[in-house]
């Protein structure tokens, strides 16, 4: 299925003081909290697969009010910079019966803040090609645990959690590093190709993300 919105922003937890940055793209646990408020239930590795690719026009920054909340003190307003995604686009590869809950949302779709209003722009199904490193391909615009050797120019590698339990508080679940890679790049790997797009991407499942 095919996602857009106006802006995007995935909060890189490592920074809070002055600028807040943002991810390249959505880590896992973004997705199945997107996939969660659409099925209006907490939905995990247990439930469905996950491969998608993910695109912005741009990147920029907006002026955020926040409160800053000191434990026995109270709050205090303050104002940051947060650097936001333009102009996103997300493309989502779910279990089929899971279609059914992006028609009709149980709860907003957001692809970061509240005021990042994402819009269901198509659902289909797909068939998705297994590539094998006999093979050369499309690779980019995704996130890979394990990324094809060779081809890359630029990637980022970030340690996130693949989700978090509904529990208060809540708690991470399977943090590990991902490596976030926003261009496109030609290789010989393994994965998954959609011949629409043909970006080859990963597939996570609870067997590859758990064992």
């Amino acid at each position: 299925m095919r996602l857009s919105a106006w802006t995007a922003s995935f909060r890189y937890a490592g920074f809070m003081i002055g600028l807040q940055p943002t991810l390249p793209m959505p880590p896992l646990s973004t997705i199945y909290g997107l996939v969660s408020a659409a099925a209006g239930r907490v939905i995990t590795p247990k439930d469905t697969f996950v491969g998608y690719t993910f695109r912005s026009r741009g990147q920029s920054e907006d002026l955020e009010k926040i409160v800053e909340i000191e434990p026995g003190v109270g709050g205090k307003w303050n104002v940051i910079r947060r650097q936001i995604l333009c102009d996103a686009h997300l493309e989502l590869y779910l279990e089929p019966q899971m279609g059914e809950s992006f028609r009709r949302p149980y709860y907003p779709l957001l692809l970061g803040r509240s005021s990042d209003l994402a819009s269901v722009d198509s659902i289909d199904e797909v068939d998705l090609d297994k590539v094998g490193v006999e093979k050369r391909s499309t690779f980019g615009e995704s996130i890979y645990s394990v990324p094809p050797p060779s081809g890359y120019r630029l990637a980022t590698m970030y340690s996130l959690p693949v989700f978090f339990t509904e529990s208060i508080p809540r708690e991470a679940r399977g943090t590990r590093p991902f490596m976030m890679i926003t261009e496109r790049y030609q290789s010989n790997g393994e994965g998954y190709r959609d011949t629409d797009s043909g970006l080859t991407f990963e597939i996570f499942t609870d067997e590859s993300l758990f064992g």
